[in-house]
């Protein structure tokens, strides 16, 4: 998984948007999963694939999130919404 962050922090959302894919394909347990999705969700978002990112976003199962990621999940919501022009929507997320 390191591998992944390191790609996404060096701005190569695609090797690690595959990379988080592979994990989820490995994965059996829904604790990693969610998060997994919620990784694959900011890199589209990244990628400005905002559609996809979206449809990714409803398959992340909030509810198996840790308090951290689901912070994450609230502002990577609002990032989606801002990109698709809903600024209010995306700041009401974040509040």
């Amino acid at each position: 998984m390191i591998t992944a962050f390191e790609k996404r922090n060096a701005s190569d959302y695609t090797g690690a948007l595959g990379e988080f894919e592979s994990l989820e394909r490995q994965s059996v347990h829904p604790r990693d999963i969610a998060p997994l999705r919620l990784f694959q969700t900011m890199c589209l978002t990244d990628l400005g694939r905002i559609d996809e990112a979206h449809q990714k976003m409803r398959l992340v199962d909030e509810k198996r999130l840790d308090a951290v990621d689901r912070v994450d999940y609230e502002s990577e919501y609002a990032r989606i919404k801002r990109a698709e022009g809903m600024i209010n929507e995306g700041l009401e997320r974040v509040e």
